[in-house]
């Protein structure tokens, strides 16, 4: 039966930390929770939030993303499937009878590296879509995949990812879609900025998981 490590990586998000663990009860086997930054008074607090929580806790230096802290947290994992949802996120009850349905399977055959879920566009308040759009990677062998990392950037399968008609749900206090969400947000430009300053170097100069190619992926 295949044990799943839960990894999430937040930025002074306890209150979404503790509803997404909610919406995971009995989903995965392992708790790792990595903070984005050094801030000692929130550290504190969210680290013990998480401790309490029966997970384990890493504060890294401040990286305003989350993808180069998935390496040291795939490192850090005691399992092989990782469980990568974002504290903004809450299963659906389907998904979350998927996983504790997974968890109890025999181990799914090597040619599938993963699995991937439907994201409905949020406005705010409620979902605007449900079938649509597909493909965010939620679950997968992280020895069945290969990664950099580089904002934005997903893990790349040595197979295939398994699609699945089951939703995720992204859940943040604003539309989680629109121009404004793509380009205007401060996020937005700190993560344009961090994407080009990467693209100047090497894809092994980022933290990786398994990738020595040293030229860029097509696009």
């Amino acid at each position: 039966m295949p044990a799943l490590s839960l990894i999430i990586c937040v930025r002074q998000e306890q209150e979404l930390l503790a509803r997404l663990l909610k919406s995971v009860k009995g989903c995965y086997d392992e708790l790792i929770v990595v903070h984005d930054g050094l801030e000692e008074d929130e550290q504190s607090t969210v680290g013990k939030f998480v401790t309490g929580s029966g997970g384990s806790y890493f504060s890294r230096p401040r990286a305003f993303q989350q993808e180069p802290h998935w390496p040291f947290a795939w490192a850090k994992a005691q399992h092989d499937w990782i469980l990568r949802i974002d504290a903004d996120e809450v299963l659906s009850p389907e998904l979350g009878d998927w996983l504790r349905a997974f968890r109890q399977r025999a181990e799914p055959e090597t040619s599938i590296a993963g699995y991937t879920c439907i994201w409905p566009l949020w406005n705010g308040q409620v979902m605007i879509t449900q079938s649509w759009p597909a493909g965010r990677i939620f679950l997968f062998s992280k020895n069945r995949v290969r990664f950099f990392g580089m904002a934005e950037q997903v893990p790349v399968p040595d197979s295939h990812f398994e699609p699945l008609p089951l939703i995720l749900e992204h859940r943040p206090a604003r539309k989680s879609y629109g121009l404004h969400n793509l380009l205007v947000r401060s996020q937005a430009y700190r993560w344009r900025s961090v994407i080009a300053q990467s693209l100047l170097g090497k894809p092994t100069d980022l933290p990786c998981w398994r990738w020595t190619d040293e030229s860029w992926p097509p696009v």
